[in-house]
Order: structure tokens, then C-alpha cells, then sequence
């Protein structure tokens, strides 16, 4: 031998990975799967809060509008939507630009709800409102749910 070091020569200390390197690559993996974790159980729960607050400003928005031009206005909800109406001798007159939603809805009309072709939320000149409950869902474990009451009282939860 010539005194230089083969391939087979190597020390035990120059193979492979230390202990401390594994201990670091570990807790990487650790904190990045935990982070993760979080993002997937959250899903979409701020979002369902989000459109509960975009339906509570768009009734109110509507109810304003209603009294101000003295009108009978309405608010058509859909899985993924709302729509503004706006009664017209003739019949409902329905946007064509909806308002779309982050997470899916699932709406439940009041008892009084007349036929299929009234709004789901109707909204008189003098600020009345219709009873409705509307539910919205996402990724996550968590709904918010919107109740709309006669009086034009309307509450969020979750």
C-alpha cells in the first residue's frame, strides 16, 4: 500500500449521517408536518365566518337600499352565491351578478315562503325582512350558521 485511503478505508466516523444531523432533519420535518396539520384542520372555518359577514352586510346594504327608494327588493341565495331582486310589476327582476360565496351554502326558507318564484330573503320598503336560515360550510369541522327573523333581526354564530 502506498499510504493513501481507499473507498473501504474510510473510519466509521466519515460513513453516513451523524446522530445530531438526524436530530435536525427530524424536528424540521416535525415543525413543518405540524404547521401543515394546522392549515388542514382549520380549512375553511375562517372563511364560513367570512361569508356569514358578507351576507350580514349584504342584507343590510339591501334593507338601506329598499327604504331609501321605497322598493321591494330581495336577495336570491344560492350554493355559491347571492343575487339581488328587485320587484317589478312584471315580476322579479334578478341580477345578473352574483356575489359569490368562499365556502358552500345551504339555505333554508322560512314557513311563509310562498311559491319558487319569490327571493329567498324579501325585504319590504319599510325594512321588514323575511325568516331564512342559511348554513355555511367549508374544509373544516367548523359551520357558521345566519338566522334572519321577521323584525329584520339578523344573527350569526360559529
Amino acid at each position: 500500500m502506498d499510504g493513501q485511503l481507499g473507498p473501504q478505508d474510510r473510519s466509521a466516523a466519515t460513513r453516513g449521517f451523524s446522530l445530531i444531523e438526524m436530530l435536525v432533519v427530524v424536528a424540521i420535518l416535525a415543525v413543518l408536518a405540524s404547521g401543515a396539520s394546522l392549515v388542514a384542520a382549520r380549512g375553511g372555518d375562517g372563511q364560513a365566518g367570512a361569508d356569514a359577514q358578507r351576507l350580514i352586510r349584504s342584507i343590510e346594504a339591501t334593507r338601506t337600499r329598499a327604504i331609501a327608494g321605497r322598493q321591494t327588493l330581495g336577495l336570491v341565495l344560492e350554493r355559491r352565491g347571492l343575487r339581488v331582486a328587485t320587484r317589478r310589476t312584471t315580476g322579479w327582476e334578478v341580477s345578473d351578478q352574483p356575489i359569490r360565496w368562499r365556502q358552500r351554502a345551504t339555505v333554508l326558507r322560512g314557513a311563509e315562503q310562498g311559491g319558487t318564484d319569490r327571493p329567498d330573503i324579501v325585504i319590504l320598503p319599510t325594512g321588514t325582512v323575511t325568516e331564512f336560515t342559511v348554513t355555511f360550510s367549508g374544509g373544516g369541522l367548523r359551520r357558521s350558521t345566519c338566522r334572519g327573523d321577521a323584525g329584520g333581526q339578523v344573527t350569526c354564530d360559529g
